[in-house]
């Protein structure tokens, strides 16, 4: 028997010049369900025998192992077994050393990652240098004569979805670099708003590879269900370098790159007017009166990241953490420097903040209007006036585009306490659990309730009638009762009964005039 071990290994590899390279097109394909999908895979090495080879199809659905699809080779392509020759379509194209894959009447159970494969026919003695794979998957036959490797490609992930896939090069930046530390400086490649979140990015100088110099930040947000990406990379170098260095990227909508300049400007510093600050770390940054340096980051409301201001001095550098952008201002107290920067953070005196948990609730809805049914967030007595109310499921998918969230009031900037109320309308038969979530600078949480098909499963909901609505212009609050109608049902009748009785007592007296003045003529107009 030849075959003495299979080895399947998943670590990154590499063996030698001899080993050649799978490369997948595209990164990505998205595609909704019933279209087809289409995906390449090409062998680079001129001296591999493509016309001989075995190509092979896997499936890695997710959470799941990959599983092999098909195989092909001279003639057409070898089923394995479960999957349907009417979906799946491969081909070979001898004189391009490609193989396609195709995937008909897609459907949500096709998403996936999608590897293409083939056996490196390559001998090693058994005694030569050490075997080291460079691909994400590689499978290893020893035999008594040596070894065969099956050699993975990079894979393309499926995306079965009606969301459209998008990457606009206009929103791609390379920001220079303004400091610099023991000689280095830093490149930041900016890509933001694409769709899906598979992409690449790496760096270059004059075509050759610079990733030993770069670093790449993960892919934000992290939730797949989002329909936004971005991504930022870093690139550290010699201040002194000539070399243009460019960001490559490549997306399933478009590859390219962005060219930066040679790092020979000088460090840029701003200066804005005097207000000694101390951070929370306790560092005091004072460069003395009147001169100090301030420096803004804009970054987006989503981000999820935690950033930090640096600073280097000759007398201290260190740096300054930030909280991530994703939570609500907060306002920071400088015992009398009351400024407001232009990115509208609040610096107020010293008022202690304050917001009480108990003092929050979600009532209920009690009543219906065409079919919807409405929810209250209530949070009162809490400063300052800088807090986020968002409404989400049980899912925590976002329900805000059936919410409406009131003003905080008071609108004065003077007070101490601040409250804020938020209405979300939702379907009277929906089996959904929404819950009321809240972030301020003292407490982040949120407040569940039952969906109205539980709400009401026993209840009756009183139907709404516009007729019924008092609107008061204070707070633009609608109140609407039965007893607010019984109130002014009951007033109007006494009114009523109030000006009857007065104008009975008006015509009597009127008639008692009216006697008095006939009597004396009655009385001139008898015989003495």
């Amino acid at each position: 028997m030849l075959l003495l071990q299979v080895l399947i290994v998943t670590s990154t590899w590499s063996y030698g010049s001899s080993q050649i390279t799978l490369i997948q097109t595209p990164l990505s394909v998205t595609r909704e369900e019933t279209k087809t999908a289409r995906m390449g895979c090409k062998i680079l090495e001129k001296s591999f025998n493509f016309n001989s080879a075995y190509i092979h199809w896997y499936r890695q659905s997710p959470g799941e192992a990959p599983k092999r699809i098909l195989y092909i080779g001279s003639r057409s392509a070898i089923m394995d077994e479960g999957f349907d020759k009417e979906k799946f379509e491969a081909e070979k194209v001898d004189s391009a050393s490609t193989s396609n894959l195709r995937v008909h009447q897609l459907t949500r159970e096709d998403a996936a990652t999608y590897y293409c494969a083939t056996w490196d026919r390559t001998v090693l003695k058994r005694h030569r240098q050490p075997i080291f794979a460079k691909d994400l998957l590689t499978v290893i036959l020893a035999t008594t004569s040596g070894v065969l490797i099956k050699v993975f490609g990079s894979g393309t992930k499926l995306i079965v979805t009606d969301i459209q896939a998008k990457l606009d090069s206009t929103k791609i930046q390379v920001l220079p670099p303004f400091t610099e530390q023991d000689g280095k400086v830093s490149y930041m490649c900016f890509i933001e708003d694409f769709y899906p979140n598979v992409i690449k990015v790496t760096w270059e100088a004059e075509n050759k590879n610079e990733e030993k110099n770069g670093v790449h930040e993960e892919i934000w947000p992290p939730d797949d269900n989002q329909q936004s990406y971005s991504l930022s990379s870093w690139l550290t170098i010699d201040k002194d370098s000539s070399k243009n260095y460019s960001c490559k990227y490549q997306h399933e909508i478009q590859g390219g790159f962005v060219p930066t300049k040679s790092p020979d400007k000088s460090v840029v510093s701003q200066t804005a007017e005097s207000c000694i600050n101390k951070p929370g770390n306790g560092t005091t940054l004072s460069t003395g009166p009147p001169m100090t340096m301030s420096s803004w980051l804009t970054v987006d409301t989503k981000s999820n990241k935690n950033y930090r201001f640096k600073y280097q001095h000759e007398s201290k550098e260190g740096f300054v953490p930030t909280k991530s952008p994703d939570k609500p201002v907060v306002s920071q107290t400088t015992g009398g420097c009351s400024q407001k920067p232009e990115n509208g953070t609040t610096l107020s005196t010293d008022i202690p903040a304050k917001l009480d948990s108990t003092k929050i609730q979600a009532l209920p809805p009690s009543t219906e209007k065409h079919g919807k049914v409405s929810y209250m967030c209530f949070i009162q007595d809490f400063y300052p006036n800088v807090i986020k109310v968002t409404w989400e499921d049980e899912k925590k998918k976002n329900a805000e585009k059936n919410a409406v969230h009131e003003e905080i009031w008071p609108p004065g900037d003077n007070q101490q306490s601040y409250s804020l109320s938020s209405w979300l309308t939702v379907d009277k038969n929906s089996n959904k659990n929404y819950r009321c979530k809240y972030q301020h600078e003292i407490k982040e949480d949120y407040v569940p309730m039952e969906s109205p098909a539980d709400t009401f499963a026993d209840t009756t909901v009183i139907p709404q009638t516009t007729t019924s609505c008092i609107k008061f212009a204070e707070n633009n609050t609608t109140l609407s009762t039965d007893i607010m109608d019984s109130y002014i049902h009951r007033t109007a009748y006494f009114i009523y009964i109030v000006l009857l009785l007065k104008s009975t007592m008006y015509y009597i007296i009127v008639l008692f005039f009216i006697y008095r003045m006939q009597s004396p003529i009655k009385h001139q107009g008898k015989k003495p």
